[in-house]
């Protein structure tokens, strides 16, 4: 194990009765990836959604059950991959 891994995973201390839980430290340039990759799933997800209910309600208001749902939900998705691989470039 590298000197920088073990910065990470902190040395168990042993003693009698001693339960205490390694805890992960995560640095702060790791809580910054990790938070941006949550927010980008959660606007990938919620765009889909949005996209989604927007093409049922066109749905029902045209009579053209499926098809703007569908159209709805392809249309953000393409949009959401573009920007998703366009923010993965802006990460390095």
């Amino acid at each position: 194990m590298s000197e920088k891994q073990a910065d990470k995973f902190p040395a168990k201390e042993q003693g009698k009765g001693s339960r205490e839980p390694m805890r992960f430290m995560l640095t702060r340039e790791d809580r910054v990836v990790m938070n941006k990759f949550w927010s980008l799933g959660f606007e990938f997800v919620g765009i889909g959604f949005l996209f989604g209910y927007f093409g049922y309600r066109a749905d029902l208001h045209y009579d053209t059950t499926p098809w703007l749902t569908i159209t709805g939900i392809v249309v953000a998705m393409t949009g959401r991959i573009y920007l998703f691989i366009k923010d993965l470039g802006s990460l390095k």
